[in-house]
């Protein structure tokens, strides 16, 4: 049993009519165990105060109709109407009294079990009932990622869309595509609070309980309301943000920190003020997990994605307080040095769990350079690079140091350097005696970047390779790795001349400097290597490798091309192989995609298209990004090449018909989506495309049945609903709109135009305005561009009686006056 709720938490938990709403299928599941109905509806009557629902003669039966109304009443509360369709008088005779006790009865189930989610301190979610909507969430993602997924494209390709709906380009840019109408994303934002057990401890818990509660307050209010909040720990909060970019879960992360930040708690019963102190850190799903964690169960994934934010929490908490960090950018911003170590070393706060790798380089922050930039590099104080990478620390060898009186301490921060130049006055060649590895013989990693390096400017080609065993097989790595040493002294035999050179790379692996070798020549004796391992030692070995010459990449980009290989080949079956090529560049980019950085996911996917014309993964994936970036021109001639080279592959037709659309050509947008059918008769979505080409046409009964066909079929896309809905509402048919809005929202509670229509269809039909007013704030939260629902808004607010706040809305969203019933624009449709 949970502890007793306070006052505070218990106001926070009654039912209200945004819970009917949320939870009608609840709802009606409850009911209809003891109703036989076949269809129902929520109606919200105009009430006064917290009084009954009018008419003392309710529940009553409509013989005539068929229908039931049964007034939904809940701790002396009106929460509207629930109406039962479809009710045969005949086979149905019950009390009204106990039909009203049978609605009493559902509502104090749901009440329940509301609370039994629900932390007795705050009224917000409990830690168990919020890694569960993580999980669902999750769930709904990785149903659009499966590989075997019905083909079904994703959210509108415009940056600026974030409806959910699902008439668009194909979401992911590996032709893995959404399902439902889901964008395949979710974020998750932590906010922590500083030294609460210090002010637990000096002010008492009572003023700790007040200070959380003042906090979940603030929180509540400047969360946007399509996000689920809950307490994850003492002085945690977490934040759902369904289909949320990164840049979006960022802004939340800064309003939140903002919203705590400001506030002032007076302690009971004392003359003290208590000022909250908050961090973020934020994650999002499925950019920031790999591997085994995108594979896992959806509440493995929960907890994967939680340790991610709270991870980057901990590292907005180490650059102070009002901090926030997206675990993507821990290692561009989050770097600090920990302590300096023998043997011109350091330990930093970089770790794999943060996704840092052996042979990183990075940037010693001056502590007097304020925020320079990386132009002015004599204001860095040194350069390290990554040799030996755990968990949550790595250690580092420092390279060069602009003043050899001042090496690193703790406390200076760390600046990604991939692709930087070394430190003014930097000279690899002095950097002293090579050390050598004990266990294997080889240079440590510094001083094998130092070797490649000088011995590559005597040669034109030559191949970099890095060579890591799976962590995962072996209890004991050093025995592993020295194993591959010398089973690797064989496989490669005449490659490891006088002028090869190798070295370790990190503590699970090795990496080869093969001047003027072949690269199909060393891939095959890589695989042979690979073979070896996996039958003698039973490991599994993953090797990347990297040619120069290669496109325009200098030999400087060989480290970092040789680690995309190395991505590369841990997707690959055995024997994990890669040399670096177009499907590298590929992968490479799809990361970027999967982080919201569309511009260097667009330089990634170009230059793989030139290393292999032939990529049509790639150029479908640079034409969803160009999409996305509002270039359709751009965009058109790339789909319509992956259509023309493989006339079967059902989403390059609809994507191509998808932009010819934006760019106006009905006539081939309507040819591709009528191909999309003859490859799959039942294929939703474009089912949905030709009912809207239709209706355009003037043809409503055949947009009609085109959106049925739609809506029935597997799985059927949530904006055909709402497609119906709109023309029911055309045709005058409010009761059948309703239900359509119901299931479409059923299906994609994010729908921002479906809960537009509704709170029309509430206003038009003269119901309660505080029900029209939630759905119109849900719609400005998940679409805060779009004029036509602030308009919406301020109509509902005008509807209750709140003038001052509807000319406030409509001043500071300038709009034309919102029509007497609110249609989707073309952009929404």
């Amino acid at each position: 049993m949970q502890d007793a709720f306070t006052p505070t938490a218990l106001a926070r938990l009654k039912l209200t009519r945004a819970d009917m709403l949320g939870r009608e299928a609840e709802l009606a599941r409850r009911l209809k165990a003891n109703i036989p109905f076949s269809g129902y509806s929520l109606a919200f009557p105009l009430r006064s105060g917290d009084g009954p629902v009018p008419g003392d003669d309710l529940p009553g039966y409509l013989t005539d109709e068929g229908r039931m109304l049964i007034p939904l009443k809940h701790q002396q509360c009106s929460l509207g109407l629930f109406v039962a369709k479809g009710l045969d008088a005949a086979a149905f005779d019950l009390p009204r009294a106990l039909v009203a006790r049978l609605a009493e009865q559902a509502l104090e189930a749901m009440w329940l079990s509301k609370l039994t989610l629900a932390d007795p301190e705050t009224g917000l979610m409990d830690r168990h009932g919020f890694l569960a909507a993580v999980g669902r969430e999750i769930e709904l993602v990785q149903a659009c990622l499966a590989p075997d997924a019905v083909l079904t494209p994703g959210p509108p390709c415009g940056p600026e869309d974030s409806t959910g709906s699902p008439d668009g380009i194909a979401a992911a840019p590996a032709g893995i595509s959404s399902a439902g109408g889901f964008s395949g994303r979710a974020g998750l934002v932590v906010i922590g609070l500083g030294h609460f057990a210090r002010l637990a401890a000096r002010h008492g818990h009572a003023a700790a309980l007040t200070a959380i509660q003042a906090v979940a307050g603030a929180l509540a209010e400047a969360t946007p309301r399509t996000t689920t909040l809950g307490r994850l720990s003492e002085d945690q909060f977490g934040v759902l943000w369904p289909d949320a970019t990164p840049k979006a879960c960022r802004q939340l992360a800064e309003t939140l920190c903002a919203a705590v930040n400001g506030l002032e708690i007076d302690v009971p019963h004392t003359q003290a003020r208590i000022r909250p102190a908050a961090n973020a850190g934020l994650a999002t799903y499925p950019a920031d997990l790999s591997g085994a964690q995108l594979r896992g169960r959806p509440a493995d994934a929960a907890l994967h994605l939680l340790a991610a934010a709270r991870k980057a929490l901990d590292t907005a908490r180490a650059l102070g307080p009002g901090r926030g960090v997206a675990f993507g950018r821990i290692l561009d911003d989050g770097g600090l040095v920990l302590e300096p170590l023998p043997m011109n070393r350091v330990c930093v706060n970089l770790g794999m769990s943060a996704g840092a790798r052996v042979g990183m380089r990075f940037l010693v922050r001056d502590p007097d350079s304020g925020d320079a930039s990386r132009s002015h590099m004599a204001r860095y104080a040194a350069e390290i690079v990554l040799s030996q990478v755990d968990e949550d620390v790595a250690v580092a060898d420092v390279l060069h140091v602009a003043d050899p009186a001042r090496p690193p301490t703790p406390g200076q921060r760390l600046v990604r350097a991939e692709d930087a130049a070394p430190l003014p006055g930097a000279d690899d060649t002095a950097a002293g005696p090579a050390h050598k590895d004990p266990l294997t013989g080889l240079y440590a990693y510094a001083d094998f970047e130092a070797a490649w390096t000088r011995a590559a400017r005597e040669t034109e080609r030559f191949i970099l390779a890095v060579a890591r065993v799976d962590e995962g097989d072996v209890e004991d790595l050093e025995p592993a790795v020295r194993e591959l040493a010398g089973l690797a002294r064989e496989a490669l035999g005449t490659q490891l001349d006088a002028e090869a050179l190798a070295g370790r790379y990190g503590v699970a692996g090795l990496c080869w400097f093969l001047p003027s070798a072949n690269p199909e020549d060393a891939h095959a004796r890589f695989a042979a290597l690979a073979e070896t391992v996996r039958e003698r030692l039973g490991l599994a070995v993953a090797v990347g490798l990297a040619a120069h010459p290669y496109l325009n990449f200098a030999k400087a980009h060989a480290p970092e091309n040789c680690r995309k290989a190395l991505d590369h080949a841990l997707m690959l079956p055995a024997p994990q192989v890669a040399l670096f090529d177009s499907v590298s560049l590929n992968v490479s980019a799809d990361r970027h995609f999967a982080r919201g950085d569309l511009y260097a996911a667009v330089e990634e996917y170009r230059l793989a298209l030139l290393a292999d014309e032939d990529n049509l993964l790639a150029a479908n994936s640079l034409g969803v990004c160009y999409a996305r970036l509002g270039r359709a021109a751009q965009a058109l001639p790339l789909f319509e090449r992956v259509a023309k080279a493989e006339p079967d592959n059902l989403m390059a037709h609809y994507n191509h018909g998808s932009i010819c659309l934006r760019l106006g050509d009905m006539a081939r947008a309507e040819a591709d989506f009528t191909r999309c059918l003859k490859l799959d008769p039942e294929h939703g979505f474009s089912l949905v495309r030709l009912g809207q080409l239709a209706e355009e046409r003037g043809d409503a009964e055949t947009a009609r049945g085109l959106f049925a066909r739609a809506l029935e079929s597997a799985p059927g896309p949530a904006g055909a609903a709402r497609h119906l809905a709109r023309l029911e509402l055309a045709a005058g048919n409010g009761e059948a709109a309703r239900e359509l809005l119901h299931t479409a929202l059923t299906a994609n509670p994010h729908d921002a135009a479906a809960l537009a229509l509704l709170a029309g269809l509430y206003l038009d039909a003269g119901q309660d305005p505080e029900v029209a007013e939630s759905l119109a704030r849900q719609c400005t939260a998940i679409a805060p561009h779009k004029k036509t629902y602030w308009a919406l808004l301020a109509r509902a607010l005008d509807a209750g009686g709140r003038t001052e706040e509807a000319e406030a809305v409509r001043r500071d969203h300038a709009s034309s006056p919102a029509p007497d019933r609110h249609e989707p624009t073309a952009e929404e449709n």
